[in-house]
Formats: structure tokens, sequence, C-alpha cells
């Protein structure tokens, strides 16, 4: 057998043990992944206590510039692709918001956040369905047609 056959045959067995080896291990056991940042990380503390206030302020921002692009009026029916209430809270105009996810994304706790203050000018329905396959709502039922995750 030529030497580049066998090399290859020799390291082929070494791959295949090697990954049944790796298979049982769990992926937080394996020395090659390694957190972002160290336990105890002040950076990723700091990061983190920052984070919904950043959100927010960037969320309320291109909310207005939604509005102000759209010139929203009150009662305009809008199409949320794959959204969540929170988002709208931004807004102070009175739509009705049509929430469409996946089977099972929506949450048992989401009828809970749409009686939040800041969210009962809208009026909310939520369904589920596929945003790439939206056969089930009819031609021209909405106004405006969002996703915020695009």
């Amino acid at each position: 057998m030529p030497y580049t056959a066998t090399r290859c045959m020799i390291g082929d067995a070494f791959m295949k043990q090697r990954e049944q080896n790796e298979s049982r291990r769990p992926t937080a056991a394996d020395p090659r992944v390694r957190s972002v940042a160290p336990d105890g990380s002040v950076r990723l503390k700091v990061f983190y206590k920052l984070l919904p206030r950043i959100s927010t302020f960037f969320r309320r921002r291109r909310m207005m510039r939604l509005v102000k692009i759209i010139k929203m009026k009150p009662g305009m029916r809008v199409l949320d692709l794959g959204g969540t209430p929170m988002i709208w809270e931004h807004v102070s105009v009175p739509l009705e918001i049509t929430l469409m996810n996946l089977p099972g994304a929506i949450s048992p706790g989401m009828s809970v956040i749409l009686q939040s203050p800041r969210l009962r000018h809208h009026t909310f329905h939520a369904v589920e369905g596929d945003a790439c396959n939206v056969i089930q709502l009819s031609d021209h039922s909405f106004d405006v047609v969002f996703s915020n995750s695009v």
C-alpha cells in the first residue's frame, strides 16, 4: 500500500475516534470552547447593566423615525412579522397591530404585557403563521407591514 493511502487511513481512523470521543463530551467541557469573558468580568457586568437602557434608546429612536417616515395616522392597520408588543410602546399614535409569529412562539405571558398602560392605546391581535407564507391574510388588509428583525 502506498505511503499516502496508509497515511489517509490512519488519519481517517484518528478523526473518527476523535469525533466519537467529542460526541460524548459536553460542549462546555471542550477546552476549545471559551467564555466570551472570564467569570466575574467587570466589562460583561457593565454591558448587561447598560443593555436595557441602550436598547430602549435605539428602539425608541427607530420607532419615532418609522412614525415620521410612514406618516402614521390613528387607526392604521399594521402587520408586525415576528413581533412583540414592547416595541410599540414607543409609538404614541393609536394603531391596530397584528403580531404574527411562528406557531409556539407566542408566549402565554403576552396577554399580561398587552395590558401595560404604555400599550393600551393600541389594539393588538396575535396570530400564528409564517412570514414567508401569509396566505391566511387577505390582500390589502394592512396599511403597513413591519419587521424589526430584518
